[in-house]
């Protein structure tokens, strides 16, 4: 994504001069490519809001996110992933962006290498027991290095709720079950824990809006997105009406 943006601001090609090294040119400067440069929405935050409408219903806009090879973002490619488990895309009237919706076909279970985009895959796993059919997760074995060891604690939190789950070095295959309620999800002060399961969370599992998850030390969300629970929580109130 650096290489790219450099030669959008004027830059020679980042020649790759090994399997660990980099190679780019001195003495080029930087030149704006326009008089005016529109910086992408973050692609990683913006992939818990695109799941939403799997989630709970209804349609969401997103203003300025862009498809998968339209921007920088290699996340983008989670559009596909959701697009592959029943999400509608559209582009947004009246400008750059997207809107996403749930379709009416069933929800289906996805199999999927994250291999090159592994921050998503928390949130379709979170969300795999709403989906007919088993989801199969794949390219993850690095995940275990990263804040926490993501396969084994996802395994372990989906669990919890009553779902099958293999767990492999690499991998993660989810059988949906019933859902249990009143479980409490452990974080591992990970981010990316606390943001998947608050939108499995927005499942109505009881049909009348009664909460039914809770999330430990949500607060670690400040790592990447300090005001996430009150973006959700605005878009509660707005989808009820009760926006102030």
């Amino acid at each position: 994504m650096t290489a790219r943006l450099m030669e959008e601001f004027g830059q020679p090609p980042v020649e790759r001069a090994g399997p660990n090294r980099l190679r780019a040119a001195a003495f080029t400067p930087y030149r704006r490519p326009t008089g005016r440069y529109d910086i992408e929405p973050d692609a990683t935050a913006a992939s818990y809001f695109l799941a939403l409408p799997l989630v709970a219903g209804g349609r969401l806009a997103l203003p300025g996110l862009r498809r998968p090879g339209d921007g920088l973002q290699g996340d983008t490619r989670f559009l596909a992933v959701l697009e592959q488990a029943g999400l509608i895309l559209a582009p947004l009237a009246g400008g750059p962006g997207l809107e996403v919706a749930a379709g009416n076909a069933p929800r289906r279970g996805v199999t999927q290498d994250f291999r090159e985009f592994s921050d998503t895959f928390l949130t379709l796993a979170a969300i795999a027991p709403l989906l007919a059919g088993p989801t199969r997760i794949t390219g993850i074995a690095h995940t275990r290095r990263q804040e926490t060891d993501r396969v084994a604690g996802m395994a372990r939190e989906l669990r919890k709720l009553g779902q099958e789950v293999t767990e492999e070095d690499d991998a993660l295959t989810i059988e949906p079950r019933p859902l249990t309620a009143d479980v409490t999800i452990e974080t591992y002060g990970d981010h990316r824990f606390a943001m998947s399961f608050a939108i499995l969370g927005c499942h109505d599992r009881h049909g009348d809006g009664r909460p039914w998850l809770a999330i430990r030390n949500p607060e670690c969300c400040a790592k990447t997105f300090p005001g996430f629970f009150e973006v959700l929580e605005h878009l509660r109130r707005e989808s009820a009406g009760t926006a102030a």
